[in-house]
């Protein structure tokens, strides 16, 4: 990892992760977005001044070995908080796996199924070359047997 010293009191975040970009919110509500889009640049150090902030959103993008590009989002009141003391660098981590089965909430009714994806806190949205990709499904009955699946499209 790459991590930029801060200077004379200068406070900065940095993040080891590729293609990266944060949404935080400081104490005066004012939202500021710290990025690292070029991966040749990830875990170097980006300016922010020293207090404490609310991650309010996210972004982290890949391309898989066929060259596709993977983005996963996410977006809240509070998916955590960042505290930045005066003339460090903070080392932000991402977890490194993410378990969506644990933020699932599913609504049935009147022939319609409904269905969020929470992670941290906040709706999880996963893209595939910059398109949302459809989430399979499959209902059960009480017995825990498939009695229907298919494939829901975001909207």
């Amino acid at each position: 990892m790459i991590s930029a010293k801060a200077g004379h009191g200068q406070s900065s975040i940095s993040c080891d992760t590729p293609a990266t970009a944060l949404l935080l919110r400081d104490a005066h509500k004012k939202a500021i977005r710290v990025s690292w889009d070029d991966p040749k640049k990830a875990g170097e150090a980006r300016p922010l001044g020293a207090g404490s902030y609310t991650v309010v959103g996210y972004r982290i993008s890949k391309k898989d070995r066929s060259g596709t590009e993977w983005m996963l989002t996410s977006s809240g009141t509070d998916l955590g908080k960042v505290i930045v003391k005066p003339g460090e660098t903070l080392d932000y981590k991402f977890p490194t796996k993410l378990d969506l089965r644990k933020g699932v909430n599913v609504n049935a009714g009147a022939g319609r199924v409904s269905a969020s994806f929470f992670y941290g806190g906040g709706g999880v949205t996963i893209y595939r070359s910059g398109k949302r990709i459809p989430m399979p499904y499959s209902l059960l009955d009480s017995k825990g047997r498939a009695v229907g699946s298919g494939s829901m499209e975001y909207g």
